[in-house]
Formats: structure tokens, C-alpha cells, sequence
């Protein structure tokens, strides 16, 4: 059986048509993704055993000559019936969709029940509610309108539950009532039976619990937002949610209404209509506080509406005279209080009522005021009962100390629209002031950049300079008899203006462990870095001249003051200068894009940021120079502290007053841990070819203007026939290391894959994303950084060598350990370190403001312990919405 000549493009839309994403699609047919990019790329056909589910899955026909047959002969009504065939049930999509269906109710119920309603029965004693059918609070067609203008608000018999009500309802229900008279409590209890029936019947749909405080965040299409909550709260694949959601197979739970902004509440409730439009069949709830869902002009299309009623007198008398003796004086209070007794009327304020005024006689529960003064007198009674009650807490969790901090939370959570808190997941905009967002941003800047300079030039100092060529360095420690310069034969005199064999050397291990920082940044193609450097050519030139005069100035002037000689300041500062230029340039070269795409965010700095920076990138470099170049010498006078103060003085030119810190630098705007990491070796494989293309182009982009400078340098210095040699061997070495860096991380880049975790709720312990981020970042450094290491040491090896370098094979083990220990630090940093720094210092950022605690897990758990807060796993969720609400106030 042949197949159609254009199966690749029939199978695309026909799985395009359906939503289904490559990965999904293979998943139903029992294949690797990879088959599926192959057969819609015309790189193989589908097999004879696996066409019939294919077809059956997409509804189409692979034979050939049934394209012509099915245009020719498909009768109109024929094909309208096909078309809305293809709108309905496939039972080829449910084949292992039974498996997806047990795990998402397994979710739904440890969130949800297990998580929560558990947790508010055990706390809590339930009481019995009245439910009231509202048909006013419902938009409905002309002629249900007539009738349910004709119908009062009617009781439900006492003893009705949920479950019936919306029974009665068909599925489409909105539940009101006034805050904490058990809204959300209702709406998981109907949740959990909801959930037995799924498991009973496997054509049931799936209960699902959202909260709309999230969809005022983007405020998007109803089915977006959706399939964006599937994802990131229950980690539901899109296409898996996209399938559940077109086929009707959801029950949509939504609590918290009154939690969007009253302005885009009507919006929302718009969104839902037209939803309920386009899947009429699915059945959904609703929870809203009456007094927030009637202020706004919005109404749901719903079958019925209920009101939870206030308690009667009855039930509140029956619940205080159960408690006997130490609830008489609050009894006595509601006998003469009408104010109290309406306030009393809901369970949660009912119970809060009896734990604060226990054992109170009437005259000291006596408050005049109206409702809203006795509930926040009640709370804030409540609050400080539950820090006394129970263990003792520690001196150190103060009662003011917990109470700011849960204020600053509830004010951060209803901003951002959240109704549960993950310590891994704060961001800086949780930072209330701009100015402290700014400041933040740029001491992440700071502690980066000095962190690599202190590191790289650390590891300039082990290619220590020729005017001590008896001082041990790392080639001797690695076994070489030679010492100083020595080990470079004829290279040994270096580039002049100087600098010799060693500082020569050092300095271009340097620009190459800074530009290799930028590769392991950049994930663009080749073609767009090609863009990038032929756009910032003539940039890189011109900074080139700037920084390189005004470096070589510099120094001249330092060396000459701590000389004593204008003669040895020019003999170092022209070199220096040259590789200042050099390095500068390329890194602009590289780093500044092809300037299609406008940065997201330019860091701006003041006058005072600049000479700040200048000081601190001094330091960092200063110190890595000196501290180990000392050691090597065995002494600090001399030499080291030259050397140390010419790196120092380099460094603080290139990056303080200039603008590459406000353009290369995007850490702390968001924080992005890598809670989880994974390696897919498919994806690495389809990227060896353009990796190995990137490395190649790039590493000569950058070998070509290498060569250039460095041979007109070192002709300036030395006859032509040693500086065009020279050139061309620190040129290659050059080229070939940042192209083997470019390779690593484009195949890094395409197989390793680390993200923060979708679903926050699969955290066990506060802090834990943190945690497992700064361990893949080591595992990503300790792995990756040691085989570029050795692939670098030895593509430089046989440069030393084929130029008859007699030291080739101890430099190449050299070169190759500090190439290894900068990748590892590039690697460390952009694969979850540096989500670790950003994280602590926003939290020390909000420590010195006074809004979070030094131990903030700590103080986070006695919250709980004092029933101020619920915990989830590694979440913390308020109480109650009402004590969020109070805390805000604060």
C-alpha cells in the first residue's frame, strides 16, 4: 500500500488541527517525538503497522489516490457530517488517557482535600448552614428571565447539602456568602464528592479547583488561562489540557471572585459567558462574597445561584451552650449586643468568638462600635491569643515580629494576586519601593562581575610574569622542570610593550574566559551572532582605541608614581592598554546583540554607581592578582603588588564608568532557580552539526582580529618574522578556545534543560527550589566545565606544539585546568548559581527593610503552629481569606 505524496504536510495540519503538540501526538501512538518531526520533514514514512492509528488518531487517510477520491466524491452533507465529526469524542485519544485521568485526580485530591479541606475540619468544628436560592444573581435568556423574575429567594429545606444543590442545577452553580461563612469550605466538600464519582465512573469529568486570584494578573482569555493553571499548578501538558478542555472532559471548581479587582471583575465574569457559550455541556461552580459580586454589573450565565444563610440564634446558642460555664458572659453579650450577633453569624467568626472570649464576662466583651470595628477587634484579639496559647515560642519570634511579617505577606500576596507562598519563588518586584528594586538589580551586578574577575584573575596570576623566572608557578607544580618563561621557548619574550611569554599568556587566557562567560549567556544562532559582530564592528573598534588609551594612560601614570620610573610605566602600560583594548572590543563585539532586539531592561547608573563600581571591580581584581602571585613569589613586595595593581587598574577602566554593565548585565530583574533539571540527548544530537558550525565561525570571527592586533603589536616591539608568528600561534589558541566554549554550550544549551518545577506543589520543603538549584548548578559545573577543560587543553596543545613549542604538553595540562575551573564557573553561574545569589540577596534585601526575618522559614512555621497560617508542602497559605485580609490592613 503506497502512501500519499503528501502525507508530511496532511499529518502537520491535521495534528495542528486537533491542538495536539508533536509530543502528545507521539505519546498516543507510542512513539518518540522525534518520529514525528521525521515524518512531517519527509525524513521517513510512517510504517504499515503504525498508519491505522495514525489515521484513526488524526482522522485522516495516508493511502495514496484518496486525496482526488475524497474531493471528488464526498457528498456536501457528507462532508459537514465528517467536519463535525471531527469536533467530537475520538476514542483514540482517551486510549491511554486513563493513566493521565488517575493522576490528575490524585492531585486534585492531596491539594485540595488532603491539603486543605483536611485541614479546616480538624481545626475547626463544622456547623451546619442554611443555603438560600438567589435567581436575581443570574443573567439568563428572555424567557427563563420571566420566570425567575416571578420567583423569590427561596430556603433550601435545613439539611440540604451541596451536593444536591448542584444536582439540582445540572452542574452549574454559584455559591455567595459573606466572608467566613463557608464558601470554599462547601465548595471542597462538593470537590471530594465529585472526585469519588470520577473514580467510580471513568466517564465522569475531572473536578478541577482554580483560583481566579491569579487570572487578574494577565487577565486572559478564559482558555488560556486555563490551560496556563493546568500547567503550572497541576503540570498537565498544553496538549493534554488543550485535549481535556476542547473535549469537555473538566468540571471547572473556581473560588475566589471577590479576590480580582472589582474593576475587572465583570470582565472575568464576561470571559466565563463566553466560555459557557462554546462548552455549554461543561459544568461549573463559582464562589464569590455576596457584597462583592452584587457592587459589580456583571453576571454569570448559571442555572442556579445560592446564598449561604447567616447562622439562626438557634444554632448560635446551641454551639455557645455546648461550651457550658466559659462561654456564659458571651452569650449574655449577644442577648443585649445586636450588632455582635450579626457579626456572629458565620462559623468562622462564630468559633473565633468563643476562643477569644472565653471565660469573658459580658462587661469585659462589652464594645460599642459597628460591625467592621467589632470583626477587626475580634481578629486582632484572636491573633494574640493564638501567640499565646500552646507552646512556648522562642523570645526571638516575637509577636510584633510575626504580625509585620505576615502583614508585608498579605499586602505581597494580594498584589501579585496569590493565594499561596513559596519562599523559592520570590521575585524582586516583591521589593515595595523602585528605588530598592534598582539598588537590588545592581548590587546583583556587582556581586556577579566581581566574583569573576576575583576567579579570572586568580587564574592570571598562575601564568606569572617573566621578571621572576624562578618563581614556581602552576606548569612547575604540573611537573615541568622549566621555570618562569622558560616553558614558552621562543614564544618566552612575549608580546613586548611589557608584557612577557607568562603575562602574555595569562592576559589572553583572560579575554577568553571572559568572552567564553557571554557564550554560555548567548542561546542565538550562529546567524544571529554572525549579525551581532558584523553590527558592532566598527563599536568594537572605536571603545577598542577608547579603552585601550585611556587603560594605557592610566597605568602609565600609577606605574610611574609607585616606579618612580616614566620609563617602566610605558614599557607596561602600552601592552596592557593594547590587551585592554583587545579584550574589551571583542567582548562588545559579542555581547551587545545585533541590535534588532532592544534590551528588556538598561540598568542605569549614576556618577556615583560608576566610581562605586570602579573601586569594587578595582578590589576584586587586585585581590585575585595578588593574593595568589604572592604566594607563588613567597613574598607580597615587589612584583605581585605591581601586577596585582596593573589588573586592578585594567579592570576598573574597562567595566566601571563604561556602559557594559547596564547592557550585559540581566540578572535580578527574575529569578529563575533550576529546580529541575534534565538531559535529553536526542535534542543534543540533532545539535552537534550547528554546534560544531557556531564554534567554528565564531572561533575564527575571533581568531582573525586576534591575530591582527597581536602581530602589529608585537611588531612593535620585536623584528616582523616573530610578531606575525607569534600572532598567529596566540590567535589560534585563541579562536580555538572560544570555539570549543561556543560548541560546549550550544550542545549544553540544547541538551540540558533546567527550569523551576511547574507544579510549586511537588516541593516537600520551604526553600527546597533554592536548594536543589544551587545543586544542579554544581553538578552542571563539576560535569560539563572539566570536559571543556580537557578539549581546550588540548586543542591548545597542538597549537604549542605544531609552533615547536618545547614546553607544548605541560602547557596544554595547564591551560586545560584553568580553562576547566572558568567554565566552571560560567556554568555554575548561568545554570542555577546565579538564581542562588540573586535569591539570598533579595531576602537580605528585604531583611535590612525590615519586612522579612533573617530565619524566615522559621518565623513562617510558628505561624503556623499559631493557626495564622496553613502550610502545603513547601507553600504557606493564610487561614482564612479574612486573615489575609486583616493582615493587610496592618
Amino acid at each position: 500500500m503506497k502512501i500519499r505524496s503528501d502525507f508530511s504536510a496532511v499529518i502537520r495540519q491535521a495534528r495542528e488541527a486537533k491542538g495536539l503538540q508533536q509530543e502528545a501526538l507521539a505519546t498516543l501512538l507510542g512513539v518518540s517525538p522525534d518520529t514525528i518531526r521525521n515524518w512531517e520533514k519527509e525524513r521517513s514514512t510512517p510504517s504499515l503497522s503504525i498508519r491505522p492509528l495514525l489515521e484513526q488518531a488524526l482522522e485522516i487517510s495516508l493511502q495514496e489516490g484518496d486525496e482526488q477520491k475524497a474531493q471528488s466524491d464526498t457528498h456536501p452533507l457528507q462532508a459537514e457530517h465528517q467536519d463535525a465529526k471531527r469536533t467530537s469524542f475520538s476514542p483514540m485519544r482517551w486510549m491511554i488517557g486513563d493513566e493521565n485521568r488517575r493522576r490528575m485526580l490524585n492531585r486534585v485530591h492531596f491539594l485540595w482535600i488532603k491539603g486543605v479541606l483536611n485541614a479546616i475540619l480538624s481545626q475547626s468544628t463544622l456547623i451546619g448552614v442554611g443555603l438560600q436560592e438567589q435567581p436575581l444573581a443570574l443573567e439568563y435568556s428572555w424567557q427563563a428571565e420571566e420566570q425567575a423574575t416571578a420567583r423569590l429567594p427561596q430556603h433550601y429545606p435545613a439539611g440540604t447539602s451541596i451536593v444536591q444543590v448542584y444536582d439540582t442545577a445540572e452542574g452549574e452553580l454559584l455559591i455567595l456568602g459573606e466572608p467566613g461563612a463557608g464558601k470554599t469550605t462547601l465548595l471542597l466538600e462538593l470537590t471530594n464528592v465529585l472526585l469519588e464519582r470520577a473514580r467510580h465512573n471513568e466517564l465522569h469529568p475531572i473536578p478541577v479547583v482554580f483560583h481566579l486570584s491569579s487570572w487578574t494578573e494577565k487577565r486572559l482569555p478564559l482558555i488560556e488561562w486555563l490551560l496556563e493553571e493546568l500547567q503550572q499548578k497541576y503540570q498537565v501538558p498544553y496538549a493534554l489540557g488543550a485535549a481535556w478542555i476542547a473535549d469537555d472532559r473538566l468540571i471547572l471548581l473556581l473560588d475566589g471572585l471577590d479576590e480580582i479587582a472589582v474593576a475587572h471583575q465583570p470582565t472575568c465574569i464576561l470571559e466565563m459567558n463566553r466560555y459557557r457559550e462554546e462548552h455549554a455541556l461543561v459544568s461549573v461552580v463559582v464562589c464569590c462574597r455576596s457584597a462583592s459580586y452584587f457592587e459589580q454589573t456583571g453576571r454569570f450565565q448559571l442555572k442556579k445561584a445560592v446564598e449561604i444563610q447567616p447562622l439562626l440564634l438557634r444554632q448560635i446558642n446551641q454551639y455557645l451552650t455546648s461550651a457550658g460555664k466559659p462561654l456564659a458572659g458571651l452569650r449574655a453579650a449577644l442577648r443585649t449586643d445586636p450588632v455582635l450577633r450579626e457579626v456572629v453569624a458565620t462559623p468562622l467568626m462564630l468559633s473565633a468568638c468563643a476562643m477569644v472570649y472565653h471565660n469573658k464576662t459580658q462587661k469585659e466583651i462589652a464594645l460599642r462600635g459597628d460591625q467592621e470595628e467589632w470583626r477587626r477587634s475580634i481578629l486582632e484579639q484572636y491573633v494574640t491569643l493564638a501567640w499565646q496559647r500552646g507552646s512556648r515560642a522562642s523570645p526571638s519570634y516575637s509577636a510584633e515580629r510575626v504580625t509585620s511579617l505576615l502583614a508585608w505577606l498579605a499586602r505581597q500576596m494580594r498584589a501579585h494576586g496569590q493565594t499561596e507562598f513559596y519562599l523559592e519563588r520570590l521575585q524582586p518586584d516583591w521589593l515595595e519601593e523602585k528605588k530598592a528594586h534598582m539598588l537590588y538589580q545592581k548590587w546583583v551586578a556587582r556581586i556577579l562581575l566581581c566574583i569573576s574577575f576575583f576567579i579570572q584573575a586568580t587564574l592570571f596570576a598562575c601564568f606569572r610574569g617573566d621578571t621572576e623566572p624562578d618563581v614556581p608557578g602552576l606548569f612547575f607544580w604540573l611537573g615541568s622542570s622549566a621555570h618562569g618563561n622558560t616553558i614558552l621557548g621562543w614564544m618566552a619574550p612575549g608580546v613586548g610593550g611589557g608584557l612577557g611569554g607568562g603575562g602574555s599568556l595569562g592576559l589572553i587566557i583572560f579575554v577568553v574566559q571572559a568572552l567564553a562567560g557571554f557564550f554560555v549567556e548567548q542561546k542565538g544562532s550562529t546567524q544571529t551572532l554572525l549579525g551581532a559582530i558584523l553590527h558592532n564592528l566598527f563599536g568594537a573598534l572605536r571603545v577598542s582605541l577608547l579603552i585601550g588609551s585611556g587603560t594605557a594612560l592610566l597605568v602609565i601614570a600609577v606605574l610611574a608614581l609607585v616606579q618612580k620610573s616614566l620609563t617602566y610605566g610605558i614599557q607596561h602600560g602600552i601592552g596592557i592598554g593594547i590587551y585592554a583594548g583587545l579584550s574589551f572590543g571583542l567582548i562588545w563585539l559579542i555581547g551587545r546583540g545585533d541590535g534588532r532586539e532592544k534590551p528588556v531592561y538598561v540598568l542605569k547608573r549614576s556618577l556615583g554607581d560608576r566610581l562605586l563600581d570602579t573601586v569594587l571591580y578595582f578590589l576584586s581584581g587586585f585581590c585575585g592578582m595578588f593574593w595568589w602571585y604572592a604566594l607563588q613569589a613567597g613574598s607580597p613586595e615587589g612584583n605581585p603588588f605591581r601586577a596585582a595593581l596593573c589588573v586592578g587598574v585594567g579592570l576598573a577602566v574597562m567595566w566601571g564608568p563604561t556602559t557594559m554593565t547596564e547592557r550585559l548585565i540581566k540578572a535580578g530583574i527574575i529569578i529563575q532557580p533550576a529546580e529541575v533539571s534534565r538531559w535529553n540527548w536526542s535534542s543534543m544530537a540533532r545539535n552537534i552539526m550547528p554546534g560544531i558550525k557556531r564554534g567554528m565561525v565564531l572561533g575564527a570571527a575571533i581568531a582573525l582580529p586576534t591575530i591582527v592586533v597581536l602581530v602589529i603589536m608585537s611588531s612593535l616591539f620585536n623584528n616582523f618574522s616573530y610578531a606575525w608568528r607569534y600572532g598567529l600561534i596566540y590567535g589560534l589558541i585563541v579562536g580555538c578556545m572560544n570555539g570549543i566554549a561556543a560548541l560546549l554550550t550550544s550542545l549544553l544549551n540544547s541538551g540540558w534543560h533546567s527550569d523551576m518545577m511547574p507544579d510549586p506543589h511537588q516541593l516537600t520543603q520551604p526553600n527546597e527550589g533554592i536548594h536543589r538549584s544551587y545543586k544542579h548548578a554544581l553538578f552542571a559545573a563539576g560535569v560539563f566545565a572539566p570536559i571543556g577543560g580537557i578539549i581546550s587543553g588540548i586543542g591548545c596543545g597542538i597549537c604549542f606544539w605544531l609552533a615547536g613549542v618545547p614546553g607544548w604538553f605541560f602547557l596544554m595540562v595547564g591551560l586545560g585546568v584553568v580553562s576547566g575551573i572558568g567554565l566552571a564557573l560560567q556554568f555554575w553561574n548561568a545554570y542555577g548559581g546565579r538564581a542562588w545569589i540573586e535569591h539570598y540577596l533579595l531576602r537580605w534585601f528585604l531583611w535590612r527593610k525590615d519586612d522579612v526575618p533573617q530565619r524566615c522559614r522559621e518565623y513562617l512555621d510558628e505561624a503556623v503552629r499559631r493557626t495564622l497560617l496553613r502550610k502545603m508542602g513547601a507553600g504557606y497559605m493564610f487561614s482564612h481569606q479574612l486573615f489575609q485580609d486583616y493582615f493587610a490592613k496592618q
